[in-house]
């Protein structure tokens, strides 16, 4: 099954920043940091494009890529404060998952297009 990644144009993590941060590559699968993984969180991806793209809307300078993952879970942690992320703690916060959250062990982001659809100059290199 696809899912779908949003990312910072650098391919860090959307989201997560400092002590959290992630940083993405095509054909490379990528883990949360052990911190994380040894607390139960991994990483988070989308299960719908349209989930991927309503969320990546609302973040500025993000594209949407194509994932395959590994170690699907079947729920979602609570939800925690993205101060707390970045600072090597898991707050609980009051705040909901965006629709479509999966949580899930591995990502290897395999193919990329923008928000608004176009593929990015970068996935050309080497194809001719």
């Amino acid at each position: 099954m696809v899912y779908w990644k949003v990312l910072r144009r650098n391919y860090h993590s959307a989201i997560a920043n400092g002590k959290a941060a992630v940083k993405y590559e095509y054909g490379a699968w990528v883990q949360a940091p052990k911190w994380l993984r040894d607390k139960g969180y991994y990483l988070f991806v989308f299960c719908d494009r349209k989930s991927a793209e309503d969320f990546g809307e609302r973040q500025k300078e993000r594209i949407i890529v194509k994932a395959l993952v590994k170690g699907k879970q079947k729920i979602l942690p609570t939800f925690c404060s993205f101060w707390g992320l970045e600072n090597g703690n898991l707050f609980p916060f009051s705040d909901t998952w965006p629709r479509g959250t999966v949580m899930v062990k591995k990502v290897m982001i395999v193919r990329g297009r923008g928000g608004n659809g176009k593929r990015r100059k970068d996935e050309n290199k080497g194809k001719q």
